[in-house]
C-alpha cells in the first residue's frame, strides 16, 4: 500500500516542452544556426542573444501557438492520469506570463492554459497562478498552502526556494545544471519522476503506517505533549489530515453564495468609500494573485475593513467579526458576505469560529483577522498583544500570512489614510507559535512606524505647498 501524496507540477518546462519550442521556432525567427545559439540558457533572449524588444516581438508572434499547440513532455499526460488514479492529488503551480494579471489580458491567458489542459485531458485538483516576477516566492507560498509533498520544477531559483519546504524533482535541462540543493532529485522526465514518486509514497507509508485521525466522522486530536513527540513527517501528515477534515466540514454552496454576495457588495460600497476617504495603498504588488490567504492587520477604527478591501481588490474575504455586530444595522450585510462571528466572552464560540475560519482556508478561501481581538484605543501603544489564532491556522493549513498596517486618518479626501502591505510569510509545521506570533507583532509594529513616517512626509509636503 502506498501513501497518497500532494503533487505540485509546473507548466512551462515540465508539462510543456518550452525549450524545444523556443529552439525550433527561434532558429527560424532569428535565422540562427545551431552554432550561433546558447542551449544552456532558459530565456529566449539569452538563447539567441537578442534584445528584450526582439524577444517581445518573438512572443507576440508565437505566444498563442505556444499556449495552444506546444509539444508536451514525454509521458506527461499518462503519468498525471496514473497518479490521480492512484489517489494522489495534483496541483498545477505555474508562473506563466500574465496569468496573475487582474485584467482581461490576464483572464485570456488563464483561459488559454485551462482550455489546453481540457483539450489534453489533464485534470488538476487545483491551479495556483503565480507572479512571473516573484515566481520563487509565489510558488513557495503555493506549495506551502497546498501542503505539497513533491514538486516537479525546472527553474533553478524556484527549485532552491521550494526545496526548503517540499521535495523537488528537478527536470534536467541545460539551464539548471548548476542547481544542486538538499531535498532535490534530478530527473530526466515523467517516467523517472513516476518511479521516485512511488518510492516516496511507499517510504511515507512505511513511516506513517495506516494512522488515521478521522474516526466515525470525527477528528481525533493529538494532545499537545504527544504532538511534540511526532517526527516532522508525522506532524505534516497530522496537519494534512486535520486540514482535509476541516475542508470537508464547510458548506461549499453557502461559501460560494457568500463570495458572490461579497463581490456585489464590494462593487457598490468600496468605490464610494474610496471616493470619500481617498485611501493610499502601499506595496499592493506584494499580495499574491492566488487565494487561500490569511490577511491580518492592526485595528484602530470600526471602518478599518473598508480601507483594507481596496488593498485586496475585489477578492472575496471572510472577516472575523464580533458577534455584537449582528445587533447593528450593518450586521445583516456582514452575515450575507460571509463574515464569521465570535462571542469574545465564550471559549466555545472562539473555538468554533477558529474551526470555521480554518475550514474556509482549507477550501482555498481568504480570511481576514484583526489579531489584537479588539480596537486599540490606547494612543500610547502601537499595538495590543496578539491572539494566536492567525498563526495557528497558518501552521495547520500551510496558508501564508499577509500582514497589513493601517492608520485611522478618516477624513474627507484625506491624503494620509494609509494601508501598507507587508511580505507574505508561512508558518512551518515545526515552528514555535509563540515565537511566530512575536515575529508577526514585530512586523506589524515596524510597518506602523513606516506609516507614521510616510504620514509625516505627506503632511510636510502639503504644508510646503500651502
Amino acid at each position: 500500500m502506498k501513501r497518497a501524496l500532494n503533487i505540485g507540477i509546473d507548466a512551462d518546462g515540465v508539462i510543456f516542452d518550452l525549450f524545444r519550442f523556443q529552439i525550433e521556432k527561434g532558429k527560424k525567427h532569428f535565422k540562427k544556426t545551431d552554432e550561433e545559439i546558447n542551449i544552456d540558457k532558459y530565456d529566449i533572449a539569452d538563447i539567441f542573444n537578442c534584445s528584450r524588444t526582439k524577444r517581445q516581438l518573438f512572443w507576440i508572434k508565437h505566444i498563442y501557438e505556444y499556449c495552444m499547440y506546444s509539444p508536451l513532455m514525454d509521458a506527461a499526460v499518462e503519468s498525471m492520469k496514473k497518479w490521480r488514479d492512484e489517489g494522489h492529488k495534483l496541483y498545477n503551480i505555474t508562473s506563466r506570463v500574465y496569468v496573475d494579471n487582474r485584467t482581461p489580458l490576464g483572464a485570456f491567458f488563464r483561459y488559454m492554459i485551462e482550455k489546453r489542459y481540457k483539450k489534453e485531458g489533464i485534470v488538476f485538483d487545483g491551479i495556483d497562478y503565480c507572479s512571473e516576477k516573484n515566481s520563487a516566492r509565489d510558488k513557495t507560498l503555493a506549495c506551502s498552502k497546498r501542503q505539497i509533498d513533491v514538486m516537479l520544477e525546472d527553474k533553478e531559483d524556484n527549485i532552491e526556494a521550494i526545496s526548503k519546504i517540499s521535495k523537488v524533482l528537478c527536470f534536467d535541462a541545460g539551464y539548471n545544471q548548476n542547481c544542486d540543493v538538499e531535498n532535490m532529485i534530478r530527473v530526466s522526465g515523467f517516467k523517472e519522476s513516476d518511479e521516485i514518486i512511488q518510492q516516496i509514497a511507499m517510504s511515507q507509508e512505511k513511516e506513517l503506517g495506516d494512522t488515521q485521525y478521522v474516526v466515525d466522522g470525527k477528528f481525533k486530536r493529538v494532545r499537545a505533549k504527544d504532538e511534540a513527540k511526532l517526527t516532522r513527517q508525522q506532524l505534516i501528515d497530522y496537519y494534512k489530515q486535520r486540514k482535509q477534515y476541516y475542508a470537508d466540514q464547510v458548506n461549499r454552496e453557502q461559501m460560494e453564495k457568500h463570495q458572490r454576495n461579497f463581490k456585489m457588495a464590494y462593487r457598490v460600497i468600496i468605490p464610494a468609500f474610496k471616493g470619500y476617504y481617498n485611501p493610499q495603498i502601499i506595496n499592493k504588488e506584494l499580495i499574491p494573485y492566488q487565494n487561500g490567504m490569511i490577511f491580518v492587520a492592526n485595528h484602530l477604527d470600526y471602518k478599518d475593513q473598508f480601507v483594507l478591501l481596496p488593498a485586496l481588490g475585489n477578492r472575496p474575504v471572510h472577516f472575523l467579526a464580533a458577534s455584537e455586530l449582528l445587533e447593528m444595522k450593518r450586521g445583516l450585510l456582514y452575515k450575507n458576505v460571509g463574515c464569521v462571528f465570535v462571542d469574545r466572552h465564550s471559549m466555545r464560540s472562539k473555538a468554533e469560529s477558529l474551526e470555521t475560519l480554518t475550514s474556509i482556508v482549507a477550501n482555498n478561501g481568504n480570511i481576514f483577522i484583526f489579531p489584537e481581538g479588539t480596537r486599540n484605543r490606547d494612543p500610547e501603544k502601537y499595538m495590543l498583544d496578539l491572539l494566536p489564532g492567525p498563526v495557528m491556522i497558518a501552521q495547520l493549513t500551510g496558508a501564508p500570512i499577509v500582514p497589513i498596517a493601517i492608520n485611522n486618518n478618516y477624513r474627507f479626501r484625506s491624503n494620509d489614510l494609509l494601508a501598507r502591505i507587508g511580505e507574505p510569510f508561512i508558518v512551518r509545521p515545526e515552528d514555535n507559535l509563540e515565537e511566530v506570533n512575536d515575529k508577526l507583532k514585530e512586523i506589524l509594529s515596524t510597518m506602523i512606524w513606516e506609516n507614521m513616517e510616510k504620514e509625516a512626509e505627506i503632511n510636510k509636503t502639503l504644508t510646503l505647498k500651502r
